[in-house]
């Protein structure tokens, strides 16, 4: 040995014992980290390992079910723009927007095959004639309703103007090679079942059997007293889901330990919203009378929803108080069961529908609204709707995760455990090369 490491690190012994003597606060140290890190691991695999583990599991659980639920959810969607269209008859028409193809990517929605049929002219009685013939074979009466449930929504209508009466056959945007169906110019010798047959086979081949065309589109099926209201789709921001993917988002690395974790996933979904401006009527202010409601009807199920809502609560002295809502919101819900016919594959999930009543019209003692003689009325309001896929993805809330404080420890004093089991072994090799110097 030098003489600077001697005064650096005095290990001028002759015995192995006084060397482990000098040597004992390391080695203390050592065993110390080692015990440490050891009492680390058992508090992550004994004691946090029940929310760790959990919060891996839902993670997982929530990544490898987001394929199916998205597809589900895509049903819906399509439902906004797979429809009838033929403008002399059915007004409505609809186009994927923007929105569509943020949420689903480029391509053009999944709708059943499209038969297409082709008038000289789409308001002349020999079209109407076509239509005749073409409308019930798909299901329908001549103004677009269902009227055979068993075939309704296999297959969408489109009526064009062009020379000739033919009809084509689209499926994905894209004519089917050699399916279509030329119709005599002399409509009267037009075979109906001929026509059927055509449709049938498109429909049988090229349908999908879990997805079937509502008897009205989404958009503007929902009524409020018997008026029809259009909804707009919204869209949660498809790039707002950063545990969808597999793998650690590089922006949560430094994510606090074990900080709350609600909503940290929150997956792309679409949805319809609308406002309807209501005339409220008068509340009745005792029990035993009716409260004036707001009716809600969708295909063919309707349903009320009372326009007020009285709240009972108590004062800081314990008495008893009562306040006057009116009904603001309206969250209604649907789904697709596809086993069902064209008639009733789309039902209203009446447990979703969930109604808010935000304003405040009144309050005091049951006693005062009695004796009152001003009415507690709204007014004219605006009341929110929005119409809700019952399959729609929802929001993750992961428990509380301790697993980053558990890396960050166990590597701060692995590099604590390395650098002093690397100091002690070149200690213990001064300690040998002394003793055999002494010998």
């Amino acid at each position: 040995m030098g003489r600077v490491a001697e005064e650096l690190i005095p290990l001028n012994v002759t015995t192995y014992g006084q060397g482990f003597l000098r040597l004992q606060g390391w080695i203390t140290f050592f065993i110390l980290a080692f015990l440490t890190a050891g009492l680390l691991v058992l508090y992550e695999l004994i004691i946090i390992n029940v929310e760790d583990q959990d919060f891996r599991d839902m993670l997982l659980d929530y990544r490898i079910t987001q394929p199916g639920i998205r597809h589900q959810h895509r049903q819906f969607a399509n439902v906004l723009y797979c429809c009838h269209h033929d403008p002399t008859v059915l007004k409505h028409s609809c186009s994927p927007n923007a929105s569509y193809a943020q949420l689903f990517g480029s391509g053009p929605p999944y709708c059943p095959p499209v038969i297409q049929f082709t008038c000289p002219s789409l308001t002349s009685a020999s079209c109407n004639n076509v239509r005749s013939t073409v409308y019930p074979a798909a299901g329908l009466d001549t103004y677009g309703q269902p009227s055979r449930c068993s075939t309704a929504g296999k297959v969408l209508l489109r009526a064009s103007a062009g020379p000739g009466y033919k009809l084509t056959a689209y499926w994905q945007g894209q004519v089917l090679p050699q399916q279509q169906l030329t119709l005599p110019n002399d409509l009267s010798t037009l075979n109906a079942s001929l026509v059927a047959e055509f449709i049938e086979k498109i429909a049988t081949q090229h349908s999908d059997p879990m997805f079937r065309v509502p008897r009205l589109p989404l958009d503007w099926a929902l009524s409020i007293d018997s008026k029809r209201l259009l909804l707009q789709a919204k869209m949660q921001d498809a790039t707002a889901d950063k545990w969808g993917q597999f793998g650690w988002p590089p922006e949560l690395w430094l994510w606090p330990p074990g900080g709350p974790c609600t909503n940290t996933g929150t997956p792309p979904r679409l949805w319809l919203e609308g406002t309807y401006k209501m005339q409220f009527k008068p509340m009745a202010k005792d029990k035993q009378s009716l409260q004036p409601t707001v009716s809600i009807s969708m295909f063919n199920q309707a349903f009320s929803v009372p326009q007020y809502r009285l709240v009972e609560d108590t004062n800081g002295t314990g008495g008893q108080m009562v306040s006057v809502q009116a009904l603001t919101s309206l969250k209604l819900t649907v789904g697709l069961l596809a086993q069902l016919d064209g008639c009733d594959a789309w039902q209203l999930h009446k447990p979703g529908i969930s109604a808010s009543y935000d304003l405040t019209l009144w309050h005091g003692t049951p006693g005062q609204l009695a004796a009152d003689r001003q009415p507690v009325i709204a007014g004219q309001q605006e009341l929110a709707l929005s119409l809700h896929d019952v399959s729609e993805p929802q929001p993750l809330a992961l428990p509380q995760y301790h697993g980053e404080l558990y890396v960050y420890m166990a590597l701060v004093l692995g590099g604590v455990w390395w650098l002093a089991t690397l100091l002690l072994v070149i200690l213990l090799a001064i300690i040998v090369v002394r003793e055999s110097d002494c010998t």
